[in-house]
């Protein structure tokens, strides 16, 4: 059986998947440096970076191989989710305020930046409908 071959993403989206695959390598890096140094303020920070910067790098790996819309917005709902739930957290939690702040900050942008991509946004002048779903495999 002969695959189908991959289409070239659009930009946009290109740079989501590079956005998820930095923000991967990033928790896991910081998680892991922690880990090496054995100077962990809060060794329960680690545990859930590590588990986010796998999340990220598993977005990354789905989006850079789905590249439908139903894809693009499914990973903008687990970032939205993620962001809710940070804010929550940050409320209820006051000594980790501000990683959790920061957290929600990053899962906030990641979920715009899809969901913009997702519904054809462009920051392109003469953007059009057509223009939009260009990068997008078809989900038929």
């Amino acid at each position: 059986m002969e695959r189908k071959p991959l289409f070239a993403p659009r930009p946009e989206l290109a740079g989501l998947i590079a956005l998820h695959a930095i923000a991967g390598a990033v928790y896991l890096g910081v998680a892991a440096a922690v880990r090496q140094t054995g100077n962990e303020r809060d060794p329960s920070l680690t545990g859930p970076a590590a588990i986010l910067g796998a999340r990220h790098l598993a977005e990354a790996a789905v989006l850079s191989r789905r590249r439908s819309r139903r894809w693009v917005l499914g990973c903008a709902s687990l970032d939205g989710a993620h962001a809710a739930s940070m804010l929550l957290a940050a409320a209820v939690y006051q000594p980790r305020r501000a990683v959790l702040l920061a957290s929600a900050a990053e899962a906030t942008c990641c979920a715009g930046f899809a969901g913009a991509i997702a519904v054809g946004a462009s920051a392109y002048p003469g953007s059009s409908s057509a223009r939009s779903t260009a990068g997008f495999r078809s989900t038929t």
